[in-house]
């Protein structure tokens, strides 16, 4: 089945699909769609102007004046007609009315910056003149219209106030479209960037704030940080000292000798331990004994 282009506001009146809420064909949900369906309507043949430089103002307080709107839209540019619809027995306003700019530029710019402006207290609505310009339309009198309130029932949509909402068929299309895209990354044909390569590459990078400018051709070599290094600093070195517990005391005795003077009795800085204190040298007299007296 196909549909028509899709877009949030009507560029045909149609009064069952403004009657839906996103543009969809179905039964008339209230009597005034039918009402609308049935009627003949033509526009008035004395209004004058420019319809592509009129604009449709809606919601007007009711002390709105013809020159209260004026002064608020002729910021946006020159205009050339200003009305306020009243009714023709009483004289009250009915709420709407109706701007005229000489530009067409000018009037779009005013169409854009309206949204949401306030005037005398009331947030008005801003929209395009309708009556000339849009295909079909048919009034709110006769059952048409946009806006509405939905405690009267009769709600139409299509226009600023309320635009049509995204058909459920362009959701399911959208899904889809998602759903394609997905599947062509899970196949060989979508190749996702291997970032192994970069990873590699950022840590090969020195993290240290003081590395040398130099160039990497002439740099120095590098410290390993394997953890598994050897322990020696200088392999060529060797320690004669040995480990074993049970050396004897002459390898002591001569590993301290060149620490002892034996002419002036002196003795170096370094401490002995107790057992080179043990091992003292020939010269030095130990007083002797007193006999033992139990004989």
């Amino acid at each position: 089945m196909s549909f028509p282009v899709w877009s949030p506001q009507a560029r045909v009146y149609d009064p069952l699909l403004c009657g839906s809420i996103d543009s969809t064909p179905g039964p008339a949900h209230d009597r005034g769609i039918i009402r609308a369906i049935n009627a003949k309507y033509k526009p008035n043949k004395l209004v004058q102007g420019v319809t592509e430089n009129t604009l449709f103002v809606g919601r007007l307080s009711p002390q709105t004046t013809k020159i209260n709107l004026e002064k608020e839209f002729e910021r946006f540019g020159v205009i050339k007609h200003v009305r306020v619809v009243r009714d023709i027995v009483t004289g009250f306003s009915k709420c709407y009315g109706f701007v005229e700019f000489k530009y067409k530029d000018e009037a779009s710019r005013a169409y854009e910056r309206s949204s949401n402006m306030e005037l005398d207290g009331n947030l008005v609505v801003v929209e395009f003149e309708a009556a000339r310009g849009l295909a079909g339309w048919i009034p709110r009198r006769l059952g048409g219209g946009f806006g509405g309130k939905k405690e009267a029932g009769q709600l139409r949509f299509g226009g600023r106030a309320k635009p049509f909402s995204r058909p459920i068929h362009l959701m399911n299309e959208r899904t889809e479209r998602n759903e394609a895209e997905n599947a062509l990354r899970n196949t060989a044909i979508y190749r996702p960037v291997d970032r192994s390569q970069r990873t590699e590459h950022r840590r090969s990078r020195s993290r240290s704030r003081h590395r040398s400018r130099s160039p990497r051709n002439i740099r120095s070599t590098r410290r390993s940080r394997s953890r598994h290094r050897s322990r020696s600093r200088n392999p060529s070195r060797s320690r004669n000292r040995s480990r074993s517990r049970n050396r004897s005391r002459s390898q002591t005795h001569s590993r301290y000798q060149n620490h002892w003077d034996g002419k002036s009795g002196s003795k170096s800085h370094i401490k002995r331990t107790d057992r080179d204190r043990n091992s003292s040298p020939s010269h030095i007299r130990c007083k002797k004994e007193p006999p033992d007296d139990t004989d």
